[in-house]
């Protein structure tokens, strides 16, 4: 450092040194923050001081650190601490064998991957920290003490997995006032010695659903000197197990003590994965890492992922093993979600979010089109695609369209084909621009392309953004995802309201994609053009693990003269909105304002509409005493009826002796509820817009 006086201090090394790495001066200001490192030359080394700045000045020496290096981590290195007597002018430190001799450092590396909904997250910052448990349990006193001891006593003896990790983002669990017997006092963090060969693997991550450890790996003397009544014992036992019991203290957060140190802060790359070395004590413990993340939001950073520290350390981090950080804050946008895939493939992955293309089924009847499990489509439909640009482009595909045609009524059997009807809703893809200091994110209309060589033709998404664009980015996964728009509520026919009636566009439709080349109208022809047809093969949404896919079946093609020219597939539209109605309770007496006189054997009788024109709905009814008592005899659902019985169609009614009503009440009002849940998809979420819902009352009294 220019301009600056330097002073030397004299460095000798004590005993039976067997160290020969190198040694580096750290100077930290008192509250810790690092002002200079330089290495030590010989018997000395030279720091950018007056002799009497080092009254506010702490110097460690240590070994040399791959993180950037704070007080916290050269002690939890075995760093020496020098101390410096201001009357003396000549400064000399002596590290006797017993420090210098424990600074062998052993690197690891943490690496893994930022992803949300199984794609990667760019640009995040990743927090890497190492958790060092503080040495509170010689300070507790006897009450708390036996506290602890029952809640480990009650896991010890009833095993049980993990409990799932809080959702993120959530706020910090440490920063207010930790729930307990009595507050605990503050005591300085000791260095634990962890020489037990353990189980730790056990304790499930983030990403790892593990048991927790079963009793047998406890040794037996652990178990019986925590049953133990006397206090020394119990202490005794936990102080000399305490490695083994660090799992369980994840179900109590009222006993969560630790120290977490931050290690580095790493950037994701374009593929969401980050690395760094890290040090550590060769002859100590392995690294326990815990990792929180930021992202940029509104130009500040904000913290998008940090759960709960116990439960969420990897402790003895088996170093090069891959972490996967899951997000789910929906304001964290993904890297370039369509990769540019190798070889020459077109893959058709799903609709929407949630239902894969190998979840729409393909058997020839009532079913076809529908989702596993009988769920029809409605909304507004985005097929997802992933291509390979670059081949394709340099073959001169530049384009693909979507098309559509109705092929059944809302039976879904009866025929009514359609013509062929283009999807022309605009697509748009974000990319990041970064000029003058200022961040912002453009669109780019992908289609309809004016200059694309059929009318309403979409562009394959160019490998690079426009100028000055640096990259495409994922904003908002139903505009930067989609492929294309099927707006099915827009057919003619789809009710716009309830009150419009049943949807007469509903049944069968036929989306069909095409490829075109530059300067030609004609649909490419895939075999010809050396290209691969791909569909997913597992069901959505897809995770953090691979993803596979397998050749298009020929069900999904449609071909000409043996050669494919387009991409189908069949999807079962149904846009109606479902209908609910309480019917007035009835009995042999007729009810006046809705009280009905009804003697113990008196029968009553009790009913409801649930309509979905096509079945394609669920219904929960439910009838609740005026003593908060569930009435299960009065109870049904579309899958348990328990009685009722539908006669005409949709209306379910159930007759019921009236002491069976009232249970142990001489009379009693009655609340009722029918719920019905239209399952209608956009490949999102169920469609609750088309939900119905009803309440109805009655009362139960002596004639």
């Amino acid at each position: 450092m220019p301009d600056r006086d330097f002073l030397k201090i004299g460095v000798e090394l004590v005993g039976n040194v067997k160290y020969e790495g190198d040694i580096i001066a750290y100077a930290f200001t008192k509250d810790g923050k690092l002002i200079d490192t330089a290495p030590v030359d010989g018997d000395s080394v030279a720091l950018p001081f007056k002799a009497e700045e080092l009254r506010g000045t702490r110097v460690l020496f240590g070994p040399a650190m791959e993180e950037e290096p704070t007080v916290e981590g050269l002690t939890r290195l075995n760093a020496f601490e020098a101390v410096f007597d201001p009357r003396i002018k000549e400064h000399v430190v002596r590290i006797p064998d017993s420090i210098i001799n424990l600074w062998p450092l052993c690197f690891c590396y943490v690496t893994g991957r930022v992803m949300k909904n199984g794609r990667p997250v760019c640009d995040a910052r990743v927090h890497i920290c190492e958790v060092d448990h503080s040495y509170w349990i010689s300070v507790l006193t006897d009450l708390e003490l036996f506290e602890l001891r029952k809640d480990l006593l009650e896991i010890v003896r009833d095993p049980r997995p993990l409990p799932d990790p809080i959702p993120d983002p959530i706020p910090d669990p440490f920063g207010g006032q930790r729930p307990g017997p009595r507050p605990l006092p503050n005591i300085e963090p000791l260095r634990i010695e962890r020489n037990l060969s353990i189980r730790k693997e056990t304790l499930r991550s983030a990403t790892a659903k593990a048991a927790l450890p079963t009793v047998d790996l406890l040794p037996e003397r652990t178990i019986a000197a925590l049953s133990s009544p006397v206090a020394s014992v119990v202490r005794g036992a936990i102080l000399r197990d305490y490695q083994i019991l660090i799992p369980y203290l994840c179900f109590y957060p009222r006993w969560w003590r630790y120290r977490c140190d931050e290690l580095a802060v790493v950037t994701t790359d374009s593929n969401g994965r980050f690395g760094r070395f890290i040090t550590y004590n060769c002859l100590g413990d392995k690294p326990d890492i815990y990792v929180w993340v930021e992202y940029e939001i509104g130009g500040t950073f904000q913290t998008v992922y940090r759960p709960p520290i116990p439960c969420n350390t990897r402790w003895n981090y088996v170093c090069g093993t891959e972490i996967t950080i899951p997000i789910t804050d929906p304001r964290v946008p993904v890297c370039d979600p369509e990769p540019d895939l190798e070889d020459c493939v077109v893959a058709v992955m799903s609709i929407g979010r949630n239902v894969s293309v190998s979840e729409v089924q393909t058997a020839a009847g009532a079913s076809e089109g529908l989702v596993t499990g009988g769920a029809p489509f409605g909304g507004t439909l985005e097929p997802r695609v992933d291509f390979s640009r670059t081949c394709l482009i340099d073959k001169g595909i530049t384009h693909y369209r979507w098309s559509m045609r109705r092929l059944t009524g809302p039976d879904g059997t009866t025929p009514a084909l359609g013509a062929w009807e283009v999807l022309d809703s605009s697509v748009y893809r974000h990319y990041r621009v970064f000029q003058g200091g200022v961040l912002s994110y453009p669109s780019e209309q992908l289609g309809p392309d004016a200059a694309g060589p059929v009318a309403n033709a979409f562009k394959i998404k160019p490998l690079n953004p426009p100028s000055p664009g640096t990259e495409w980015v994922t904003l908002n996964e139903r505009v930067d995802l989609a492929s294309g728009y099927f707006r099915s509520r827009d057919l003619p026919g789809a009710p716009a309201s309830r009150a419009d009636g049943d949807d007469s566009s509903a049944g069968k439709y036929e989306l069909k994609l095409e490829l075109f080349k530059t300067g030609s109208a004609q649909p490419v022809e895939w075999e010809t053009e050396g290209v691969e047809m791909k569909i997913s093969d597992q069901p959505a949404p897809f995770g953090t693990g691979t993803v596979t896919t397998v050749d298009a079946p020929a069900y999904n093609r449609i071909t000409v003269g043996g050669n494919t020219v387009a991409f189908r597939m069949v999807v079962h539209v149904d846009n109606n909105f479902c209908q609910a109605e309480v019917f007035s309770a009835a009995s042999t007496s007729p009810s006046v304002c809705g009280v009905l006189p009804a003697g113990p054997s008196d029968q009553v009788t009790l009913g409801f509409l649930a309509r979905h024109p096509n079945g394609f709905a669920t219904f929960d009814f439910d009838v609740e005493r005026g003593d908060n008592a569930i009435v299960p005899i009065a109870e049904a659902t579309s899958s348990a009826l328990n009685g009722y019985v539908e006669a005409p169609a949709f209306e379910y009614r159930k007759t019921i002796t009236a002491s069976l009503l009232l249970g142990a009440c001489p009379q009693a009002a009655f609340a009722e509820e029918i719920y019905v849940n239209a399952r209608a998809t956009d490949g999102y979420s169920e469609l609750s817009l088309y939900d119905a819902r009803d309440l109805g009352a009655f009362a139960l009294t002596t004639p």
